[in-house]
C-alpha cells in the first residue's frame, strides 16, 4: 500500500474524531438528557429543533462563503466550536439540563460551521493517487470506531462520570484541531454562491432535474425518519435497560450487523436489483415496530433495532450514493455548493418538524403518543423509498 500524504493523514485524523464526538454528543449526550429530566422529552426536543435550526440556516447564509473562500479555514472554525462546545458540556455536568437552550444553539452552529466545510472541500484535498488508499484506510477505522467506541463510552460513564469522558472527548478535538494544521488549500475564485438562481435553473431543466428534486425530498424525510430515530432508539434502549453500560453494549452490537449488512450490500448489490432492495428494505423496519407498539421491552427493543441496523443501514447506502451523483451534469457543473446547501436545509427543516412533533409528544407526556410517534416516524421510510424508488426508475430509462 502507498504512504499516504500528510494532508490525507490529516485529514483521516480530523474526520474519526469528529465521528468519535458525533456518536458520543448523539447518542450518550441524549441519554444523559433522558435521566437527568426523569425521561422529559421536551428539553431533547427544544434542544434538537434549535440545535437543526441552526445548521439549516448556516447552510443558507454561508454558501457564499464556502464557495469563494478557503475551505479549510471554514472546517476549521467548526472543529474549534465542536471543541469548544464538548468543554462546555464537560464543565457543566449535570448541569446541563439546566442550559439546554445555549447548548442547542452552540451545537447547531458548530456542526453547521463544520459540515459547511467539510462536505464541499474533501475532494479538493486528497490527491488523486491517495483517494483509493483513503476510502479503504477511513473504512476500516470507521468499522474499528463503531464497534469499539460506543462499548468504551458506555462503560467508562459507568464506572467514572459523563463530565469526565466528555472532557476525554474535549482532549481528543484539541488533537483534531492539531492535525487540521496540516490541512492546506488554495483560495477557491469560484463564481459566488447564490440559491435562488440555482433553483431557477433547476426549473429551466425541467424533467432533466427531476431527479434531483426527488433527492430535496428525499431529504426532508430523512431529516423526519433516520435524525429522529436516532434519539428514539437511545430513548427506548434507555427505558429497556436503564443504564449507559447497556447502551454502549447495545450500540455496538448493532454497528456490527450494520458493518456485516454493508459488506453483504457492497458484494451483492447490484443496479438492477435496487428497486427490490428498496422496498425490502422499506417494508421490513415497519413489521418491526409493531411489537414496540403492543410494549416496548428487552425483546422488542433489540428485535427492532436488529431489523433497523441490517435493512435501514442498506437504504441509507443506496440513498447516499445517489446524493452525491445526482448533479454531475454538465449544465450543473458549477452549482455542487447550491445543491449540498439545498440538501442540507431540507434536510434540516425535516429534522425540524420532527422534533418538533415529539416536543408536543413530550408535553402530552403519555406512553401511547410515544408509541404512535415511533410508528409514524417509521412509516415516513415510505415516501423516502417511493421517492427514491422513483428516481432508480428514472435511471433506468434512460439507460435503455
Amino acid at each position: 500500500m502507498k504512504k499516504l500524504g500528510k494532508q490525507t493523514k490529516a485529514l483521516i485524523v480530523c474526520e474519526i474524531v469528529m465521528m468519535i464526538s458525533r456518536m458520543f454528543l448523539d447518542t450518550f449526550l441524549v441519554a444523559y438528557f433522558f435521566q437527568l429530566t426523569n425521561q422529559n422529552v421536551t428539553i431533547i426536543s427544544i434542544y434538537y429543533i434549535l440545535a437543526h435550526g441552526i445548521t439549516a440556516l448556516i447552510f443558507w447564509l454561508g454558501g457564499d462563503v464556502i464557495k469563494t473562500k478557503n475551505k479549510t479555514k471554514v472546517y476549521q472554525v467548526g472543529m474549534f466550536l465542536n471543541c469548544i462546545y464538548v468543554l462546555v458540556i464537560g464543565i457543566l455536568g449535570e448541569k446541563c439540563k439546566d442550559f439546554y437552550v445555549l447548548l442547542g444553539i452552540l451545537y447547531g452552529i458548530s456542526q453547521g460551521v463544520y459540515w459547511l466545510g467539510g462536505h464541499a472541500f474533501r475532494s479538493l484535498l486528497i490527491p488523486f493517487e491517495d483517494t483509493k488508499n483513503y476510502i479503504s484506510i477511513t473504512s476500516i477505522l470507521n468499522q474499528i470506531v463503531k464497534i469499539t467506541v460506543p462499548i468504551l463510552i458506555g462503560t467508562s460513564i459507568e464506572l467514572t462520570s459523563f463530565k469526565e469522558v466528555a472532557i476525554a472527548i474535549f482532549i481528543l478535538t484539541i488533537i483534531q484541531i492539531i492535525a487540521s494544521k496540516k490541512l492546506i488549500q488554495e483560495e477557491d475564485k469560484s463564481v459566488g454562491f447564490n440559491l435562488l438562481h440555482y433553483m431557477k435553473k433547476l426549473n429551466e431543466l425541467g424533467l432533466k432535474a427531476q431527479g434531483i428534486k426527488r433527492q430535496y425530498k428525499i431529504a426532508f424525510f430523512e431529516g423526519i425518519n433516520s435524525s429522529l430515530m436516532k434519539t428514539l432508539i437511545t430513548i427506548v434502549i434507555i427505558m429497556a435497560f436503564h443504564t449507559s453500560f447497556n447502551l454502549g453494549a447495545l450500540t455496538t452490537v448493532f454497528s456490527i450487523l450494520t458493518i456485516i449488512a454493508n459488506m453483504i450490500y457492497k458484494k451483492n448489490y447490484k443496479e438492477k436489483h435496487s428497486k427490490a432492495y428498496i422496498i425490502i428494505c422499506t417494508v421490513f423496519p415497519i413489521l418491526s415496530v409493531i411489537g414496540l407498539l403492543v410494549e416496548i421491552n428487552v425483546v422488542t427493543v433489540i428485535l427492532y433495532n436488529i431489523v433497523n441496523a441490517i435493512f435501514i443501514a442498506i437504504l441509507e447506502n443506496i440513498r447516499d450514493t445517489k446524493r452525491y451523483n445526482c448533479v454531475n451534469k454538465e449544465e450543473l457543473e458549477g452549482y455542487k455548493i447550491e445543491h449540498q446547501s439545498m440538501y442540507e436545509i431540507c434536510l434540516g427543516l425535516g429534522r425540524v418538524v420532527a422534533y418538533t412533533v415529539l416536543l408536543i409528544v413530550g408535553l402530552l407526556n403519555d406512553i401511547i403518543w410515544f408509541k404512535l410517534l415511533l410508528f409514524m416516524v417509521t412509516l415516513c421510510y415510505i415516501p423516502s423509498s417511493i421517492n427514491l424508488y422513483k428516481s432508480n426508475q428514472k435511471e433506468e430509462i434512460k439507460k435503455s
